[in-house]
């Protein structure tokens, strides 16, 4: 395996938003064979060595926009005697429209199909929907847009009913919907084929185009008084990663309390890069233990006291990306099996691809607009001890970009955490009391410096951890000191500092609705699910072992439901977060499902974002005992091998869309 330094010249500015700048190798599929830069296999390199066709004329093409929603969860309005529903997106196309929490904005005029529906299991004599028209930045009262009232059974057991609607509207920019059950306290199916919510643009608006009439020009917004010109849709964007236009607004900080209570404006989930056009949410199922397909056993096995450290799936599902003891990042691609229609044996996985890091791996990360159907954006970052930042290319292994953090004495320091935006645009990395943010297209040493602690105030310890909101302007950073804190990523001005682990957090994530957020430490049997509408206040707790210094993972499926987690007796555990708490002081919710993976420690966790595949990784550092040494002439009895394994389970929905097991 070749070795970079720190004076490769990838230092000179660079593009990471447009494709073409990177492309050195086809596009990744299951007939590809993609090797260490090392040992490239003759097919290999005269594929690599292929001149790439010559660009066609580029035509102006703009995406139909969709958006389907299934449920996240949902809350009530005692007062108002309102059960609302959140929503995680299921399907996304185009830019038009845009989600915050429990409501759908509308960012591009035109007429849209509108259809939703709820599936009820309530003994209330009748239950209903009610979907609300909102006027743009929530002026004036909204208007009901469709109803459904549904009678019910009596009793309990068979008290299933739902209730659709649908139709056709001219929405106009910046109206919001809102869906919402006039009863308290509810009790509605989240599963994503009873409750959904959806939008298709069936023609766009043609304003202020010369010649051309407006289409059902001079319809009044609600709670207007008169009639209000619709504006033009804004032009898709041809650039990975850029944003799509909105209205202008002031620089304000986000204010926590008002995530759900309207859309931030300028604030929505990433639009989805090359290939990602489309996407559908898998149909987890954690009702029954998954079956094991396959895995990599042997490959961790030729150094000696070498041990798995984590996973993580690409952002397009193409491949798996793992970290070990012996400091090198391994891509996997997906089992050919699983594209094959007839299925058959599973051998066991082989990594396609190696990055040797010079030292301890403190973080890793994909870019998170990566998609196989455009090499320049197939990219990994990774951070180790005494060495800049490294990005690498996920097809060849080569080293494509450097980041170098200095201290305030001007020495090379190491970034323990690692962290895109995600637009890409920025690359934020956590040490000792400090967050910088690097321009992705600028490598070296340039960035901006946040200290996180000052004046003995604010967030001290080394930041081990960072995570993006995904429907607001605001990232949460974690320490070591057993503090995770919330800024504002525009100038990272501190919003919220949150209390209560017991050891140094180790891993945090958002939800999709952008309203929890969740947190582990080590040697702390809690994940906690802290409510951001209430900073500090927590949801519920969530149990299980962690009894070492070593980083255990967790992950959210896409829907935000299912939080699953690894322990260090060996055990996978899944919680179902759309249930209830108990009520109880401190609640601590009961997993919906453990299971016995390894008889060894489970530290990483990885759920797949279009398919039922659950990645799991094992192995922790094992020393001899003291009464093992011995002065003996063989040198004594060697450690205990740690159960070292990289999993891939099955977790399926019997009867749904993706129930069919492959016949591994």
């Amino acid at each position: 395996m070749r070795t970079h330094t720190d004076e490769h010249p990838q230092d000179t500015p660079i593009c990471m938003h447009y494709p073409g700048v990177w492309d050195r190798c086809p596009p990744r599929c299951p007939g590809h064979t993609h090797t260490c830069t090392a040992q490239v296999s003759p097919r290999s390199r005269r594929q690599l060595e292929r001149p790439s066709p010559s660009p066609g004329p580029r035509h102006q093409h703009r995406q139909r926009t969709a958006l389907h929603l299934v449920p996240s969860h949902c809350s009530t309005n005692a007062e108002g005697d309102v059960t609302e529903l959140w929503w995680a997106p299921a399907l996304r196309q185009g830019q038009g429209l845009e989600l915050s929490g429990s409501i759908v904005t509308v960012r591009q005029a035109g007429l849209y199909l509108v259809y939703s529906q709820v599936l009820f299991h309530d003994p209330t004599f009748t239950m209903g929907q009610v979907l609300w028209r909102l006027p743009p930045g929530g002026r004036g009262p909204g208007q009901i847009l469709l109803r459904c009232v549904q009678s019910m059974p009596g009793q309990r057991e068979q008290a299933y009913n739902s209730c659709y609607s649908g139709g056709a509207f001219h929405l106009q920019r910046g109206e919001g919907l809102r869906l919402a059950v006039p009863r308290a306290n509810a009790s509605l199916d989240l599963t994503p084929h009873g409750t959904f919510l959806g939008l298709l643009l069936s023609s766009a608006c043609l304003c202020g185009r010369p010649g051309q009439t407006p289409l059902l020009a001079g319809m009044p917004h609600p709670g207007s008084d008169t009639p209000t010109a619709m504006e033009e849709a804004p032009p898709d964007s041809g650039a990975v990663g850029e944003p799509a236009p909105v209205p202008p607004e002031p620089p304000d900080t986000p204010c926590l309390g008002d995530a759900g209570e309207g859309p931030e404006p300028g604030v929505g989930l990433p639009e989805a890069g090359p290939g990602e056009e489309e996407y559908y949410l898998p149909a987890y199922d954690f009702g029954r233990p998954p079956v094991l397909l396959t895995g990599a056993w042997a490959e961790y096995g030729h150094v000696p006291e070498n041990f798995l450290k984590g996973c993580k799936w690409a952002p397009d599902g193409s491949c798996l990306l793992s970290n070990s003891a012996d400091n090198t990042l391994r891509i996997y691609d997906l089992p050919p099996e699983l594209y094959s229609p007839t299925g058959g044996p599973a051998a066991e996985m082989s990594p396609v691809l190696c990055m040797a890091e010079g030292d301890t791996i403190y973080d890793y990360c994909w870019f998170p607009l990566m998609s196989s159907a455009e090499p320049s954006t197939c990219l990994v970052a990774s951070s180790c001890r005494d060495n800049p930042i490294h990005v690498w290319d996920a097809f060849s292994g080569e080293l494509r970009a450097t980041y170098r953090c200095y201290n305030h004495l001007d020495e090379l320091t190491a970034a323990h955490s690692l962290c895109f935006t995600p637009d890409g645009a920025q690359l934020f990395c956590g040490s000792d009391k400090t967050v910088r943010v690097f321009d992705t297209e600028r490598p070296g040493r340039t960035c901006e410096v946040r200290p996180t602690f000052a004046k003995r105030q604010g967030q001290s310890g080394i930041v081990s951890c960072i995570a993006f909101s995904p429907v607001q302007p605001v990232y949460a950073a974690a320490s070591y000191a057993r503090t995770a804190a919330l800024y504002a990523r525009a100038d990272g001005a501190p919003l919220a500092l949150l209390h209560g682990h017991c050891g140094g957090i180790t891993h945090l994530l958002f939800a999709p609705d952008g309203q929890r957020l969740f947190t582990g430490a080590r040697k702390d049997p809690e994940v906690r699910v802290w409510d951001l509408r209430q900073p500090g206040r927590v949801l519920v707790s969530l149990q299980r072992r962690a009894a070492t210094n070593q980083r255990i993972y967790f992950d959210l499926d896409p829907s935000g439901r299912y939080l699953v987690s690894g322990d260090t007796r060996g055990l996978i555990c899944a919680w179902d977060t759309a249930q209830p708490p108990p009520g109880t002081p401190e609640p601590v919710l009961e997993p919906a499902l453990t299971f016995q993976a390894v008889p060894d420690c489970v530290n990483g966790i990885s759920l797949h974002p279009s398919l039922p595949l659950l990645a799991s990784t094992s192995g922790q550092r094992v020393f001899a005992a003291p009464w093992d040494s011995s002065d003996d002439e063989d040198g004594g009895s060697l450690p205990p091998c740690s159960h070292n394994a990289l999993q891939l389970w099955w977790c399926a929905i019997p009867g749904g869309g993706q129930e069919a097991q492959p016949d591994l």
